[in-house]
């Protein structure tokens, strides 16, 4: 929050690009569809508050970048017409399956290569908001439909966005060591 606050008064005649990553919204994102963290009398003061160094930015903004359509969507339209979608991209010719990696992780007995099935969720941090709970649910459904595949989880255990990771503080401690 705040990453430009000040910049349009240090430098009032210069252009100024925004990045505009998730506007948070009470519907239509990653708020009331877990029935594990439902909305409460709080949720909607708490996302407007969430929003305030998003809404301080726009105001700085000369324009806006937003990585995907769908993030610009979130934004009040008001805004639209500031932000422009530029995808950060992905090289297609360099980022390529490889049919001879191989995966070894000596601690877990874990030894992977192409070809083999594999459930994978990989996120910065195994928290609530990256929707890491719901990965674990699943995972009983998965395996009872592909008992050869293997699961791997990479991810941290820290918070990233949204609340602490209790009650699931438990699934990051068990993923991290199985």
């Amino acid at each position: 929050m705040g990453r430009n606050l000040v910049l349009r008064d240090i430098f009032p005649q210069t252009p100024l690009v925004g990045y505009f990553e998730f506007f948070y919204r009470l519907h239509g994102a990653d708020v009331g569809f877990d029935p594990a963290d439902p909305i409460t009398p709080d949720t909607a003061p708490r996302l407007r508050t969430k929003n305030l160094g998003n809404l301080l930015a726009l105001d700085t903004a000369t324009v806006g970048q937003c990585a995907t359509q769908w993030q610009k969507s979130g934004y009040p339209k008001r805004y639209h017409p500031i932000l422009h979608v530029i995808h950060e991209g992905i090289d297609t010719q360099a980022v390529v399956p490889d049919p001879n990696a191989r995966l070894s992780i000596p601690d877990c007995g874990v030894e992977l290569a192409a070809g083999d099935e594999v459930v994978s969720y990989v996120a910065r941090n195994l928290e609530p908001y990256r929707g890491f709970p719901i990965f674990v649910r699943s995972l009983p459904a998965i395996l009872a439909r592909r008992p050869k595949a293997r699961v791997v989880i990479v991810g941290g255990d820290e918070v990233s966005y949204g609340p602490d990771c209790q009650p699931y503080g438990a699934f990051a401690r068990i993923a991290s060591t199985n």
